[in-house]
């Protein structure tokens, strides 16, 4: 696979960012009434890319995001695409913890996820589980592009959180963008709606539309 993130020849068998840098924040950012979630998640992975041991993490505002989100959806209110807000990371860059035009070296995706087992053979546009296991560690977490199945939503807050996503049976039906921080041997682990998030590799495999990586640049 070309990236510009180093691929890990063993990813460890286990992990997550979020633990490993206790009190990192994890904010709604206002997507239980903004369909503002591909800001959101690019403000959690803004947090993790910038954290510097020894200085501890910073704050970005709801303001921030919806500022950010009113300059990217041009009117109304259904959603950023993913691809080109990221365009938009790079070339504009935005403001985030009082600083402005944080901005991203580069990008690439999507990759679609086909959980092989296999070790590292993933191909152009396509990630094994060992594959996205190295990018969740080696890029600081990736973002997904998910197809969310009926029974899944910000109010309904039992239906996530607490709750393993593990049902493959219904079709997918509300897209959703995530950063995911880390895995476990069950699945892949990231932030929606104020909670941590634990998922099978099935339920990736059949929900998401695309995982992207991003790499840090030196305003980011």
């Amino acid at each position: 696979m070309t990236s510009t993130v180093p691929v890990l020849t063993s990813p460890p068998a286990d992990y997550d960012f979020d633990q490993q840098h206790p009190g990192m924040p994890i904010k709604l950012f206002q997507n239980n009434v903004l369909n503002d979630c591909v800001i959101a998640a690019r403000a959690h992975h803004t947090l993790r890319l910038a954290y510097a041991p020894g200085a501890g993490s910073f704050d970005i505002t709801d303001d921030e995001v919806i500022a950010e989100y009113e300059i990217e959806k041009k009117g109304g209110n259904n959603g950023l695409d993913l691809k080109a807000s990221l365009s938009n990371w790079k070339m504009q860059g935005w403001q985030a913890g009082g600083v402005k035009e944080r901005k991203i070296a580069e990008f690439q995706g999507p990759l679609q996820f086909n959980n092989s087992s296999a070790i590292l053979n993933d191909l152009p546009d396509q990630l094994t589980q060992p594959g996205l296991k190295s990018l969740i560690v080696s890029a600081t977490g990736v973002q997904v592009d998910i197809m969310l199945p009926s029974g899944i939503d910000v109010n309904f807050p039992a239906t996530y959180g607490d709750v393993l996503w593990e049902n493959t049976k219904p079709n997918g039906l509300r897209r959703h963008i995530m950063l995911l921080t880390g895995y476990n041997e069950t699945g892949p682990i990231g932030i929606t709606w104020a909670k941590k998030q634990n998922m099978t590799w099935e339920f990736l495999k059949k929900y998401s539309q695309g995982v992207f990586t991003v790499t840090k640049g030196p305003t980011t």
